[in-house]
């Protein structure tokens, strides 16, 4: 058993004081529930993914241990684990998972960015005069890392500033505080030098009834992906900090009850949204915009990237729409790319990267690089 930091501990007791202790009970309850679920959603998800891939290309799979596979075709072979490949190299990961490092390195290719700063969980004075230097607010994120885990957004003044901060603090030491900007969430998947899929997703949203408050609205939906057979979710749906904050923007609690049909965003972290919420866009977007996902996989040193952009339409490049990248993802979920609204147009992106594996299975920086 894990013993909690005094940072997760210091985090519980912030977020009690906004839930109550009625509300934690019932999410350590479900907490316990979906560990387990989630753990075998995941394997099965994985092996089904690799597996069809296998089938469309004529090669045999060999499970070696949990959401580890041996990939054979002919003489050649590669190895997976879970949805790790061996496309990338290892400095490549690594660079890859240093946030702002990676900011610079996009900046330096000519490609946008949000502006940012970086610092250091015990000292966020240098973070306090960001914030005030501007009435947009602000995201707060650890600094490496990846899954939407520590990320709060909303973020308007010091007291704000500081409850993130602590939130953050449990999953580094360094942490990144930036401008939102206005837009959508864009994942476009790129493998050697193009586009393999695009999916908008939408943050995470809840419709109200008339009856039930928020707060029972987002405990009807954690007990929803409890007790859905399928890959409904890989993670739950939870309040924590940047649920508050999204809902105090908005003019919300967890005590209001939305009208009958009224939808409001409850999260500004996408990583927790539903599948209904995701929007399959296959490549049907701005070449331009295109272009800019395969330059930051580039700028990264990336053969396989899940590059993440903020803006207000995949109908343009970056610079025209004042859209941004934030987030160069050297082991892309390409769960994402399943787990669409439109699911007929479900892209069957793990083909064409075992494809890649297969054919190359050591790691090179893309020709067009």
């Amino acid at each position: 058993m894990t013993v909690p930091s005094w940072r997760g501990i210091a985090t519980r007791v912030d977020l009690l004081r906004s839930t109550g202790p009625r509300h934690a009970w019932r999410r350590y309850r479900q907490d316990l529930a979906l560990r387990p679920v989630l753990a075998g959603r995941g394997e099965r998800l994985v092996r089904t993914l690799w597996a069809d891939a296998a089938r469309e290309l004529g090669a045999t799979v060999t499970e070696l241990g949990s959401s580890r596979f041996e990939i054979r075709l002919g003489q050649t072979s590669t190895r997976i684990d879970g949805q790790t490949t061996a496309l990338n190299s290892q400095e490549a990961v690594v660079r890859a998972g240093d946030k702002p490092a990676v900011y610079g390195l996009l900046s330096r290719a000519g490609l946008p960015v949000p502006e940012h700063l970086a610092f250091r969980s015990g000292d966020a004075r240098a973070a306090r005069t960001f914030l005030e230097r501007s009435p947009v607010p602000c995201f707060v994120k650890p600094a490496d890392g990846s899954g939407g885990e520590g990320i709060t957004g909303e973020i308007r003044n010091p007291g704000e500033l500081r409850r993130a901060t602590l939130s953050a603090s449990r999953f580094a030491s360094r942490l990144l505080i930036e401008r939102e900007v206005p837009g959508d969430v864009f994942r476009l998947l790129v493998l050697d030098g193009r586009v393999l899929d695009v999916v908008r997703r939408l943050r995470p949203r809840i419709t109200g009834d008339g009856r039930s408050t928020v707060e029972e609205l987002v405990l009807g939906e954690y007990d929803r992906r409890l007790g859905e057979d399928g890959a409904l979710a890989l993670k739950p749906f939870v309040v924590d900090l940047d649920c508050i904050l999204t809902l105090q923007n908005a003019g919300l609690s967890l005590r209001s009850v939305l009208p009958a049909g009224t939808t409001v965003t409850v999260k500004t972290v996408t990583n927790w949204n539903r599948p209904e919420e995701n929007m399959a866009l296959g490549t049907a977007v701005a070449k331009e915009l295109g272009a800019d996902a395969v330059a930051a996989a580039c700028a990264v040193g990336l053969r396989l990237a899940g590059v993440d952009v903020i803006a207000p339409t995949a109908n343009a490049g970056l610079a025209a729409s004042g859209g941004v990248v934030v987030d160069v993802n050297a082991v892309p979920a390409l769960h994402h790319h399943a787990l669409v609204a439109n699911g007929g147009a479900t892209a069957r992106v793990a083909v064409p990267i075992l494809r890649a594996l297969l054919e190359n299975a050591g790691p090179a920086a893309s020709d067009d690089c």
